[in-house]
């Protein structure tokens, strides 16, 4: 073999030499990995698990910096761990059982990082959960009354147990509470405990939710039904009085726990919070039940705090939001009256409270009206079968025109 031979030959493998040699990355040119295993939402054995990723071939970090979390935002970190830049797997230390780990990888050269990989990426331990270890759920987020941000906000929820986790979770979503549509339902198929609705929501909209566990072939119990309203808020500035649905004046409730419905009219933007007034004068000087809830947006009330038998009451709401309350609905007044053993008989009659048209000043009123409607409330303790109205020009009442019968208590 001739020296040109040799020398030739020579170049050709130092070349192939090199050309199998990475070039370490330059510190200022360090990209995201790109995660490959466990899959999205996958459910591995934990004592057995590897964690896979790639990077560009064009050159090669000196390291691999890897960081496991059960917190979706990393604020405590369960295992991390340097591995040399010419590895893609880790096997880490036996994970917990039943548990949600997010993880992430990033290239590091000397004291340089480079930025974490993109995707923010969980992967479920086992074991599934039988037929038996099915539990409700509890909400997370949005909380009941809250306000959902569409196309950004996702349904949370948490599964309470730590021994085993479900296959996966049918959700129910719609704007009626007996869920009669179905359109918007769908499932995790995953034991996720986050969804986002496959369809754009209404806005301005109050929704209701709620969510089933499935394992082993079986559904567990539906959890208990939440509500929460869509975007845009309203302004503070916007707000105007809501009206009240039921009860309304001159209403018996045979219950002592009543619930409280009302409307608000605008459809454009949702209110942040409410604030709810029971009474029992018609001025409000003796609150009852004082609800001041500047987040939580609602549309009814219940407060499980038994009202008085035989008792008249007056309520009102008024909507909040941007911490600026708006006005007040028009007050309504009700009876309480639980076995309907209220009625008055002819000398326990109570004297009714004149309301609207309002007192100027001592006798006098301002009409604002030529039809106005009369309107007054009754005192208690019980409830008349009627009530005799006198409307005269003068204090005497002397001109009986006027004067009309409701036989309605």
């Amino acid at each position: 073999m001739s020296r040109k031979t040799i020398f030739v030959l020579f170049l050709l493998f130092t070349a192939v030499a090199l050309t199998s040699c990475d070039v370490t990355c330059d510190s200022g040119s360090l990209v995201q990995p790109d995660l490959v295993s466990p899959d999205w939402r996958e459910v591995v054995d934990g004592s057995a698990a590897v964690l896979e990723w790639s990077y560009p071939d064009t050159c090669e970090p000196e390291e691999f910096e890897i960081i496991l979390s059960k917190d979706r935002d990393y604020a405590v970190i369960e295992h991390t761990q340097l591995v040399p830049g010419d590895s893609t797997t880790w096997t880490p230390p036996t994970l917990d059982i039943a548990e949600e780990y997010w993880w992430r990888v990033r290239a590091k050269v000397g004291s340089s990082y480079g930025g974490y990989s993109g995707q923010r990426r969980s992967f479920f331990t086992l074991p599934y959960c039988t037929s038996g270890d099915l539990y409700m759920t509890s909400v997370v987020y949005p909380p009941s009354g809250g306000i959902f941000t569409r196309g950004y906000d996702s349904l949370e929820w948490e599964w309470p147990i730590s021994s085993c986790i479900p296959e996966s979770y049918r959700v129910e979503l719609s704007t009626d509470l007996g869920f009669v549509d179905t359109s918007l339902n769908g499932g995790t198929g995953s034991p996720s405990t986050r969804w986002g609705p496959g369809s754009p929501l209404d806005p301005a909209t109050q929704y209701f939710w709620r969510i089933t566990p499935f394992a082993d072939g079986v559904w567990g119990p539906t959890s208990n039904a939440y509500s929460f309203f869509t975007d845009p808020i309203c302004s503070g500035a916007s707000l105007v009085a809501p009206n009240a649905v039921t009860p309304l004046n001159g209403d018996t409730s045979a219950t002592a726990n009543p619930i409280f419905e009302w409307s608000y009219s605008p459809t454009s933007c949702s209110p942040e919070g409410t604030h709810f007034q029971i009474a029992t004068s018609p001025d409000f000087s003796t609150i009852f039940i004082n609800a001041d809830n500047p987040t939580h947006a609602s549309r009814s009330a219940f407060f499980g705090v038994p009202l008085d038998d035989c008792t008249t009451y007056y309520w009102r709401v008024a909507m909040v939001s941007e911490g600026i309350q708006g006005p007040y609905s028009f007050h309504q007044a009700f009876t309480v009256d639980e076995t309907d053993s209220c009625t008055c008989d002819a000398v326990s009659l109570p004297i009714p409270e004149l309301i609207w048209p309002e007192p100027v000043w001592t006798g006098n009123y301002d009409i604002v009206s030529l039809t106005p409607t009369l309107e007054w409330n009754n005192p208690g303790p019980c409830t008349p079968d009627g009530y005799q109205v006198k409307l005269a020009d003068l204090p005497d009442h002397a001109d009986p025109s006027l004067d009309g019968v409701v036989m309605d208590g």
